[in-house]
């Protein structure tokens, strides 16, 4: 089971680099870099969680990793939230936005230079068919009320809320990035209860190409961060659905390996 979540890491980080070479290549304005520098940073998030599950016989090797990994989880909320106030930006109250982002990108600061003590990673340990899964530091928890509930709530509602309020493009826009995002946050949030010790496997994780593939679909269809590509309607549902079969396909090849596993455990 350890190894269907490593290549699961491996595809996210792959997707994410990919979206992120495209968008800043394509147009270089404030809100397509900030979210170029999220599609980085969940890429970072992205690759050591696939070298944090291919590793099966070091625990310092593990620990760092995970160590490694977190950085990209802690900026990808606050990137997110950023990214978010810009697409918003002329119905949100900037006074307000700043002092969020200001908090936000300090708190960010203070997180990732604790990364590298117990106080974010405190140890690993075997839990749930994982060789090494992380237990959470006293400061953990800070990080997932803070970064990840409130800022992804907070613009969460955000956007829903001025969803209602638009129209045209950016109505269409806002549509495809809530329901992305609201995909994609449930998706990682699995990841967190393990670190509790709460028995629930992060089979989340598996969501967050979705998140993906609906900003890809708003980028071509609707021109979000405003870039525009001369493409044919054809030739867009063939993408979408040569993505989708491709998700598809790992799906089950993730269930066939499961059941493999299962059936090779038993007939031991």
């Amino acid at each position: 089971m350890q190894q269907v979540f490593a290549i699961s890491g491996l595809i996210n980080c792959i997707i994410s680099i990919i979206i992120c070479l495209f968008v800043i290549i394509k147009k270089r304005t404030l809100s397509n870099i900030i979210f170029s520098l999220l599609a980085f940073v969940t890429a970072w998030w992205s690759f050591g969680y696939w070298r944090w599950l291919s590793e099966y016989q070091s625990y310092d090797s593990a620990i760092f990793w995970l160590r490694f990994l977190t950085i990209g989880s802690i900026w990808i909320p606050i990137l997110f939230a950023h990214w978010i106030s810009l697409l918003l930006k002329k119905h949100i109250v900037k006074r307000i936005n700043n002092f969020i982002l200001t908090i936000s990108y300090f708190s960010g600061l203070v997180f990732t230079l604790s990364v590298f003590t117990p106080l974010m990673v405190k140890s690993v340990e075997s839990k749930l068919g994982f060789i090494f899964w992380p237990n959470a530091g006293s400061l953990y928890i800070y990080y997932i009320l803070f970064a990840y509930v409130t800022l992804s709530v907070y613009y969460g509602i955000l956007l829903v809320k001025y969803y209602k309020r638009t129209e045209g493009y950016l109505k269409n826009q806002i549509k495809y990035v809530a329901l992305g995002t609201l995909i994609a946050l449930m998706g990682g949030f699995f990841n967190f209860f393990l670190w509790y010790d709460i028995m629930i496997p992060p089979f989340g994780n598996f969501l967050v190409p979705i998140y993906f593939v609906l900003l890809t679909y708003a980028i071509i269809k609707y021109r979000l961060m405003d870039i525009r590509l001369v493409i044919t309607r054809s030739i867009l549902y063939f993408i979408l659905v040569v993505v989708c079969f491709g998700i598809l396909l790992y799906f089950v090849l993730c269930l066939y390996h499961l059941h493999h596993r299962a059936v090779f455990s038993g007939a031991g």
